[in-house]
């Protein structure tokens, strides 16, 4: 969500029997995640970065709607979490739609990735950029869920303002 050009955090969003339920999924889900191979440039996603390497790559998890039953359940039913849904309706309008829903797992020594979205040969609606005012035209918002505690230090979205 955006306040004045920031991109805003918004604690509370789950309640600590959803953060449990979609932690235990994880945990019942664990061979279903796959670490990301990063042995070459094509496969890292920090290409290149010294600040961003890692000893090992993320792990992704997939579409997790398509997870096992009762696994999928609980992210199933954040597709109509009522303050999200009306924060969605706020910012865009109606019209909005659901593109995926996936998830990554990171441990200590996990590589980061560069920015991405912007450039060219990506779908068209990930693509974003700046107007003549500084103003982002963007064709995606992404809704990320914290399912465990982040401090200071310990990475997440980075947002750079145009202007």
């Amino acid at each position: 969500m955006r306040a004045n050009g920031v991109a805003a955090v918004l604690e509370g969003m789950l309640t600590a029997a959803q953060l449990a339920e979609m932690n235990a999924a994880f945990d019942a889900c664990d061979d279903i995640i796959q670490r990301r191979d990063f042995g070459d440039e094509e496969g890292s996603l920090s290409r290149g970065s010294t600040a961003l390497a890692g000893s090992h790559g993320r792990g992704d998890t997939g579409e997790l709607m398509q997870w096992p039953e009762p696994w999928c359940f609980p992210f199933r039913e954040l597709l109509t979490h009522p303050r999200t849904v009306r924060i969605m309706l706020d910012l865009v309008g109606e019209g909005f739609h659901y593109s995926s829903a996936n998830g990554i797992t990171m441990e200590t020594g996990a590589e980061g990735h560069m920015m991405h979205g912007g450039g060219g040969g990506q779908r068209e609606a990930w693509k974003y950029n700046c107007d003549r005012n500084g103003e982002i035209e963007c064709n995606l918002i992404t809704v990320m869920y914290q399912l465990a505690d982040i401090g200071p230090g310990d990475g997440g979205l980075v947002c750079i303002p145009c202007a």
